[in-house]
């Protein structure tokens, strides 16, 4: 039953969240009457989605080379039958690694997100009983979602709870920030800087929640790096395309 809601629940709610980012970065371009020839909401969810592999073959990669180099000293006084103990233990270590990774990301794009939807909140002034219903019915389901999400990684308790209340206070941080800053001018730049924000949290969303099974072959330990080259060169070179067309 977990798995189920983790698989549908979950995904599906943060896919409405990737469309709504969408629909936001469309609004600002109509709003400030300004037509992109340069796919730029596509190429931020993009940057988002890449991060996410980046930083976690980078960081497999060197907890690699320092788990290779402890085995090497450690065959010098160690038998050869202690061997799969070995190769046991840093797979296991891979998999923390990589689970690590994932739940803190997670978890740091729901604040984010929560963050910047009680910044809204406090901007808007018309619909405010309904504005706030929503968001306390969106937020709800989204920290359900995220405790499925946790407890399917078999957290400690403590961790959960504490996932939970620093997603809990976002929002409300959100709305103390955007009465803070009620009365001043919000020009495009901020704008544009939000919708950036969004689409970097909303790319991660895509690679931890929906995606994962797109890199299972990422998860083998052999030339990490040179998969990471060969994916960025690939990535520089259709954005390079799409640019020289502008």
């Amino acid at each position: 039953l977990l798995s189920m809601l983790n698989t549908v629940v979950l995904h599906n709610i943060f896919v409405e969240t990737v469309m709504h980012f969408i629909f936001q970065d469309s609004q600002m371009n109509r709003k400030f009457k300004r037509t992109l020839h340069f796919p730029l909401a596509e190429f931020i969810l993009a940057m988002g989605f890449l991060l996410v592999f980046v930083v976690e073959q980078m960081l497999l990669a060197f907890r690699e080379q320092t788990t290779d180099a402890s085995l090497e000293k450690q065959a010098l006084v160690d038998c050869e039958d202690r061997d799969a103990p070995h190769r046991s233990r840093r797979s296991v270590s891979w998999c923390a690694v990589d689970e690590g990774l994932r739940v803190f990301l997670l978890l740091f794009c729901v604040c984010v997100r929560a963050f910047l939807e009680g910044v809204s909140v406090a901007c808007q002034r018309e619909r405010l009983l309904e504005t706030c219903v929503s968001l306390l019915l969106g937020e709800a389901l989204v920290a359900f979602s995220l405790a499925v999400r946790l407890t399917h990684h078999a957290l400690r308790r403590t961790l959960v709870a504490g996932a939970l209340l620093l997603f809990s206070v976002s929002c409300p941080a959100g709305i103390g920030a955007g009465l803070a800053l009620d009365g001043l001018t919000v020009g495009p730049q901020v704008q544009l800087v939000r919708c950036a924000v969004e689409g970097l949290t909303a790319g991660i969303f895509i690679n931890v929640c929906v995606l994962e099974s797109v890199w299972q072959e990422s998860g083998s330990p052999k030339h990490r790096i040179h998969k990471v080259a060969f994916l960025l060169t690939g990535f520089a070179l259709v954005t390079a395309v799409l640019f020289s067309k502008v």
